[in-house]
């Protein structure tokens, strides 16, 4: 029976010690300090972003002949007659008499010339009026994230914002009643006979000439969809997503997200930074932002954000789950005092 009861006193002493144990470890961090910036960190590379200077030299395109325009031919002669005819896929514009005649890439000056030409093995006094009826052939390519992407029509004098705009625009996206835009301007490119030009879309929204640029028939525009330029809140802070501003800080980012609950550990702030395949886990405290102790810290594109619950709500749950257990061993010690006494 001795022996049966040392067992017991050693399990209540073992079972006290594992929940002070828990306890303790319930509260310990092993993450670094969250760096005043992100470039404190030496282990942390951003994706490299080529400066965009824009285009010093930025003329409208001239009006030049396409596949797919719509044409009318004028013949003046001993009888007058005018002819609706779309240039084909191989840059050529049916004429009656002279046949098939290629004008792809000409001004409708250089076009009645050498329609003129091809004419007059016919008809020695003939001319030619050509007008430009549908530039159904003056295009551009708009693909990616953007509202109406496609292929779209490209009115003259049309510059990079207005062709946005024909396309429907940034999407906006509406999570937890935070207004989130599904399009990286920062990532958008313009690609012109296979060339990027360098231009920034952010600043061509914003008017600025030398990145706002006229665009040629033929052009590609591509908005990738928005993957890392936004900000995520979760865990006890929320859940929530919204969209990353240059010197965004934690405490702006927590206020945007509601702030902490009353269950969220202010001394616990994740903030995990990186690639996915190879993130960065930083640990920050928001009452010492509070008390002076520490410098709030910059945010980056891409910055999940986890606000632990605190501690003692997660003891709490342990001790939910050892209750009976704890009882059991209460009961035990209880029984083993009683015993005690009875054998003194």
């Amino acid at each position: 029976m001795r022996a049966l009861l040392t067992f017991m006193n050693g399990a209540v002493r073992c079972g006290f010690a594992s929940v002070l144990c828990l306890a303790v470890l319930a509260g310990c961090g092993s993450f670094p300090r969250t760096p005043p910036h992100p470039y404190d960190d030496p282990r942390f590379r951003a994706p490299k972003r080529e400066p965009r200077p824009g285009l010093a030299e930025n003329v409208p395109p001239s009006l030049l002949l396409l596949p797919g325009d719509l044409v009318e031919v004028e013949t003046v002669s001993t009888a007058t007659t005018t002819t609706a005819s779309k240039i084909d896929a191989t840059g050529h514009v049916h004429v009656p008499l002279a046949g098939d005649v290629r004008v792809e890439g000409m001004s409708l000056t250089d076009a009645e010339r050498t329609i003129k030409r091809a004419l007059q093995r016919y008809d020695k006094y003939v001319h030619v009026n050509l007008r430009m009826a549908e530039a159904s052939g003056h295009t551009v390519t708009v693909i990616g994230a953007l509202r109406q992407p496609g292929v779209l029509p490209l009115p003259p004098g049309a510059r990079l914002s207005d062709v946005l705009l024909l396309a429907g625009g940034e999407l906006i996206e509406n999570f937890n009643g935070q207004m989130v835009s599904g399009s990286d301007m920062r990532g958008a490119k313009l690609v012109r006979d296979g060339k990027t030009i360098p231009i920034d879309f952010r600043l061509a929204l914003q008017g600025d000439p030398r990145h706002n640029v006229y665009l040629y028939p033929g052009d590609h525009v591509h908005v990738p969809p928005q993957s890392g330029n936004n900000i995520i809140v979760l865990g006890a802070g929320g859940g929530t997503v919204f969209q990353f501003a240059e010197g965004m800080r934690l405490t702006e980012a927590l206020a945007r997200a509601g702030g902490i609950s009353a269950a969220g550990d202010k001394n616990d702030i994740r903030v995990v930074r990186g690639p996915l395949e190879a993130p960065i886990v930083y640990q920050s405290s928001i009452q010492d932002v509070v008390d002076g102790e520490a410098h709030d810290v910059e945010l980056y594109a891409g910055d999940i954000i986890w606000v632990e619950d605190h501690w003692i709500d997660d003891f709490g749950e342990v001790m939910q789950v050892l209750t009976p257990l704890i009882s059991t061993t209460l009961a035990t010690a209880t029984l083993y005092v009683a015993l005690e006494r009875s054998n003194n």
